[in-house]
């Protein structure tokens, strides 16, 4: 049960956390007016640093107890917060920014028993015939592979936008505000990119094979578990991307929107094997000539134009990811 100082935490998370948000869009002005790098930039990024230091400092006062976690994650959907929407659509496109920023936080941060290992997860390693603790000790490192697999993802899809600015401006300049978002709600993103500046590596590390190697985890199984996420991840986004039609795309945040969608689409096929990139897209092709789909599908040719053209630079997008080696 929550105390009354714990609540006080909370009101003072979610303070820090709406002024670290006010932060982050003043570094993204200040870039949209050229002055990425100069004395203003750097002494609004100290600002940035010094309030993450005091929001850690609330952190570390809550802790990082199972129960108590769970206590604070209810209190905030009690009180108008739907958690389900985070798991149906990309965290980045979220109305609550404030509020993803600290729920990505504690959920990163718990200790879960493996009791709640994903189920999806439990029965294609019992298939098999794979126990869970030949993997991990707890649900806690499990989550640590998909938190490390979410990191490699956000980094190749901040080096797909950096390297293919779009040629409308307002478009690109929207664009450009994705690196301060997705820095502002993971904090692993967010360590690196204010260590660098906030430059975008184009040719980033792949974290989850340098975690697999140091933890001595079998290939296959890390293979499985990325199969599993990028599965997942890809049928979210294709369904997110199919929502709008053609007529949707003049506005140009949704057009925004679906530019990074593609781009979330393309690090997701680096996730997966060739043959089951190439079983989905034949799958999704099989989907938009159905007959029965044409009346919906007719009106949403450039979306599926730019769903296909996400399975085009599947090759292409093989260079991106840095994979190193730690075993001689």
């Amino acid at each position: 049960m929550l105390k009354k100082e714990d609540y006080e935490d909370i009101n003072s998370l979610i303070a820090i956390s709406s002024q670290i948000n006010d932060i982050y869009d003043e570094l993204y002005l200040l870039e949209l007016d050229n002055q990425k790098g100069t004395k203003i930039y750097q002494k609004v990024l100290e600002k940035l640093k010094t309030s993450i230091f005091v929001e850690n400092n609330i952190y570390e006062r809550i802790g990082t107890s199972y129960d108590k976690t769970l206590d604070i994650l209810n209190y905030l959907s009690e009180n108008g917060v739907e958690l389900q929407q985070f798991a149906e659509e990309i965290p980045i496109f979220s109305s609550n920014l404030v509020v993803s920023r600290i729920l990505n936080r504690f959920v990163s941060n718990i200790t879960i028993s493996q009791d709640i290992l994903p189920q999806d997860l439990k029965l294609m390693l019992e298939k098999d015939g794979v126990a869970y603790h030949e993997v991990t000790d707890s649900f806690t490192a499990s989550m640590k592979v998909k938190n490390s697999i979410t990191n490699d993802l956000i980094n190749c899809l901040l080096a797909i936008l950096e390297k293919e600015p779009n040629k409308n401006v307002d478009i690109n300049n929207n664009l450009k505000k994705t690196k301060y978002m997705v820095s502002y709600l993971y904090q692993n993103i967010e360590n690196n990119l204010i260590k660098n500046n906030f430059q975008i590596e184009l040719n980033p590390y792949v974290e989850t094979i340098i975690i697999a190697q140091m933890s001595n985890w079998p290939k296959e199984i890390i293979k499985k578990i990325k199969t599993l996420y990028g599965l997942e991840y890809y049928e979210t986004i294709v369904k997110s991307m199919l929502l709008y039609d053609d007529e949707d795309l003049e506005n140009e945040k949704i057009m925004t929107k679906m530019i990074i969608n593609q781009a979330f689409l393309r690090t997701v096929f680096l996730l997966l094997d060739d043959g089951m990139i190439m079983d989905l897209n034949s799958d999704f092709h099989d989907l938009i000539e159905k007959d029965d789909l044409q009346e919906i599908f007719k009106t949403r040719e450039k979306t599926i134009e730019i769903i296909i053209n996400a399975y085009r630079k599947v090759k292409q997008d093989k260079g991106i990811p840095k994979i190193i080696s730690l075993k001689l």
